[in-house]
């Protein structure tokens, strides 16, 4: 047992278009690899404390997630460990160094985070 991290790229592909949705859609779920030092990075790009290791922005409080699961879309307001969702932009990670033994689906999932608009929403989904 432990904490994972999933990074959810919504259909809003700029920061003003998701403040202001009441709903985003995920599009895709990029399912890191449990490491504790990988996950600190988050401290270092982003704003707010979101216990228990990353610091995030706060997701808008009228705006609600459709993730989908086995049972099908569901509409959320918290990650899977009750919290409530957040988020970075994906510039956020742009010129930050990864640990030096981040894993392969660690660096991939970063390396393709770069290439996406500098103000593109991330959604921190923990579980």
């Amino acid at each position: 047992m432990g904490i994972y991290l999933s990074l959810i790229i919504t259909d809003k592909e700029d920061e003003k278009s998701f403040l202001k949705s009441n709903q985003v859609e995920e599009r895709m779920r990029l399912k890191l690899d449990q490491d504790y030092d990988f996950f600190n990075l988050f401290q270092e790009v982003t704003m707010v404390r979101i216990w228990p290791v990353a610091y995030a922005r706060r997701f808008p409080k009228h705006t609600r997630l459709v993730i989908f699961e086995d049972e099908g879309p569901t509409l959320v307001n918290q990650d899977g460990m009750g919290n409530p969702l957040s988020y970075f932009l994906a510039g956020d990670f742009k010129g930050k160094k990864l640990p030096k033994n981040a894993s392969p689906i660690n660096r991939a999932a970063i390396a393709y985070l770069r290439e996406l608009p500098k103000d593109f929403p991330v959604v921190l989904y923990w579980y």
